[in-house]
């Protein structure tokens, strides 16, 4: 055979083949699916300091403890997503009788497992949205546009939220 036949062949295989999406991983694919380790005392102070006026103007004090090593597996851009809407529930729901109004973050390791509790100084949520939490509710409550961000984000992540009411605070 010609020279030039066969190496019109070849080219025409290679074509094939990096034309046929059967074979390997799509860039598109493996880059979504790729979880960083991400510093969460880091991001949180980043997400804090974007929230920093919000903080001052409304009168709120924050306390966070994160230890400053602990690292969790994620996505950057939607872990700091969650974590401002997050955040700016808080801020937007914290409210107070006596004048104070606080926010607590707080986070600890136990083996695989990263708890992250924020606890502020709001009104609570209604029966309703913690029924509705539980599946003991038609679904008919708003919950909070920020928390249903945060839902959302996280639940592609396959992490849980929990909403929860601590008497008399």
């Amino acid at each position: 055979t010609p020279i030039g036949t066969e190496s019109k062949k070849s080219e025409s295989i290679i074509d094939k083949l990096w034309e046929d999406d059967s074979f390997g991983v799509s860039a598109d694919m493996s880059a979504a699916n790729i979880l960083d380790d991400i510093n969460l005392e880091q991001m949180c102070s980043g997400v804090v300091d974007l929230l920093a006026e919000r903080l001052f103007s409304k009168g709120i004090q924050l306390d966070m403890n994160i230890p400053e090593n602990l690292l969790i597996r994620g996505r950057q851009e939607e872990l700091e997503q969650t974590m401002f809407h997050l955040f700016s529930y808080a801020v937007n729901s914290t409210k107070s009788e006596t004048g104070e109004k606080n926010i607590s973050v707080f986070s600890h390791k136990l083996g695989d497992v990263v708890s992250f509790d924020m606890i502020h100084s709001g009104s609570g949520f209604d029966e309703s949205i913690l029924k509705q939490r539980v599946g003991l509710d038609n679904g008919n409550s708003e919950i909070d546009l920020d928390l249903q961000i945060c839902q959302s984000l996280l639940g592609e992540l396959d992490t849980k939220v929990q909403l929860d009411n601590k008497l008399d605070q």
